[in-house]
């Protein structure tokens, strides 16, 4: 008996002095196997699911529903006006690498639009459509466990702070710095407009609420940062180190993206169109 507990106390005080390094919540999840390891040759949109909303301290993440994480107890407000929203936030993001982490939710593919699986089976040469899947399919993504890094919002305010949406969803990209040393995205984001009436989510003063993001494979050594765009201004996370493949920083596919996404058009607002799947306007 005195040797388990000698045992249990030894485990604690690892895992307490391994947590006192960053001093900040983990994200408890069950261990899986068969984990996906993204090693993407192509530019993705970012789809990162809220996982844990308003907490203080370690989290479990236990339930799932078809692949995205069950957050229940979540306060929100209909509609916030643009114009309110004009003063920073004191919001920081933190990237956790301190602990091996993996994720549901995640779509590590590049969705189509308007094409069903007949059309990409016919088009499945042409170089846009590789390696793509129909959005109707996104469950089939969203289910694997993907290794990744948990993303902290911490409010360090005594005012809430409008974050997310009721389809717990977030507009970031990853950033990475190319060889010349500038920031480039090496993702975008691109809302899929909800059937529903948004609810804006707030985070409470002093709280954190968590996201998700992939954690790239690649031949590429660089630094790594988190983009978020809250309408209106704009933050940056903490930088990591990572690797990725340089041709993640392309974006020659993305005009076919607009035209997929759009139903063929003509891609008039193309321009525009970059900058806000790029959060930059």
């Amino acid at each position: 008996m005195k040797k388990l507990l000698s045992i249990f106390f030894i485990i604690l005080f690892f895992s307490c002095s391994k947590k006192n390094e960053n001093n900040l919540p983990r994200l408890l999840v069950p261990e899986k196997e068969n984990v996906v390891e993204v090693n993407s040759r192509e530019m993705l949109q970012n789809r990162s699911p809220l996982i844990a909303l308003n907490f203080l301290n370690d989290k479990a993440i236990l339930k799932n529903i078809d692949g995205v994480f069950q957050c229940n107890n979540y306060k929100t407000y209909n509609g916030l006006a643009e114009k309110v929203i004009k003063n920073r936030y004191d919001l920081k993001i933190i990237i956790d690498t301190s602990y091996s982490f993996t994720s549901k939710g995640i779509a590590f593919k590049n969705l189509l639009y308007s094409v069903n699986d007949s059309i990409l089976s016919d088009s499945i040469n042409k170089p846009f459509y590789k390696n793509k899947l129909p959005f109707s399919r996104i469950s089939t993504l969203e289910n694997k466990s993907v290794a990744a890094y948990p993303v902290l919002f911490f409010n360090n305010s005594t005012k809430k702070i409008p974050l997310g949406t009721s389809d717990l969803k977030i507009e970031i990209i990853q950033e990475a710095k190319d060889i010349d040393g500038k920031w480039k995205p090496i993702e975008f984001f691109y809302g899929d407009g909800m059937c529903f009436q948004p609810l804006n989510l707030l985070l409470e003063p002093m709280h954190y609420t968590a996201t998700t993001i992939i954690k790239y494979k690649g031949s590429f050594k660089t630094k790594i940062r988190v983009k978020y765009f809250d309408n209106k201004n704009t933050y940056y996370s903490n930088e990591i180190c990572g690797t990725i493949n340089r041709s993640q920083f392309n974006q020659v596919y993305l005009l076919d993206f607009y035209r997929d996404s759009h139903n063929g058009s003509y891609p008039r607002y193309y321009e525009g169109f970059k900058k806000s799947i790029f959060l930059n306007n």
